[in-house]
């Protein structure tokens, strides 16, 4: 509760400040993500179609990110280059004759890197900033995958182009720096090959074998993602 009066009492002292982010001509800030869902392909070029339209859940994805933008008045428009890091993984146990549970580790590594163009939407408020947007991105990363403690390694990667929509909003806190939050919708997809360095292992007590034929992904960031940061005007 003390924490909370402190950030209600700076907000009201703030708000008394002289807000003229609008004369500077660019702004940095920095922002830490939250991402509803993704999925990952593990099959994705099989022949048989159930199998290769099978995949992974992995929800509740937090990443982090800059974003730089500048502003155009001329156009009306402002534009941005953002590059975030996303990371989610996974542990759980895979059925095997011998040992009866194998450990595996499942997860990703994503690197979106994203051109946007925004619109200021006027609402009168000189603190309060509402704008709307959308852009493309450049999207790739790699996955992890572990089985009985071994680790594959990526083999090759195959980013992709998308597109993005978003809508956002800023407070003022001074002239210079300001709080954001902003709602993108977008589609982060990209394609990974792993292999294992080994095949055998020794786990729980047995040898185990461990596959050594390409293993191919297709990650999946399809849900909304919501971000929170601090920028910078200058």
């Amino acid at each position: 509760m003390r924490h909370l009066s402190a950030i209600i009492i700076i907000f009201l002292l703030c708000g008394n400040s002289k807000v003229a982010a609008q004369d500077f001509r660019y702004s940095l800030s920095v922002f830490g993500s939250y991402t509803t869902s993704s999925k990952i392909f593990q099959h994705p070029n099989d022949a048989n179609e159930v199998i290769r339209n099978q995949f992974l859940i992995m929800d509740n994805i937090f990443g982090g990110g800059i974003d730089l933008r500048k502003n155009l008045p001329d156009l009306r428009i402002i534009i941005g280059l953002s590059i975030e890091y996303i990371h989610k993984a996974y542990e759980y146990k895979r059925a095997d004759l011998q040992s009866a549970a194998i450990s595996v580790k499942e997860g990703y590594s994503a690197f979106p890197l994203e051109l946007s163009a925004y619109y200021k939407i006027p609402i009168g408020l000189n603190q309060v900033l509402f704008y709307i947007g959308g852009g493309g991105g450049l999207y790739f990363g790699t996955r992890q995958y572990e089985e009985a403690g071994v680790s594959s390694v990526v083999v090759s990667l195959k980013p992709s182009l998308g597109i993005h929509i978003l809508c956002g909003i800023e407070y003022s806190l001074t002239s210079r720096f300001s709080l954001r939050s902003e709602w993108k919708f977008r589609d982060v997809q990209f394609k990974v090959a792993n292999r294992f360095p080994q095949s055998m292992v020794t786990y729980n007590g047995y040898i185990e074998s461990i596959q050594q034929e390409l293993m191919y992904s297709r990650i999946h960031i399809d849900g909304m993602m919501l971000n929170l940061g601090i920028v910078l005007y200058f």
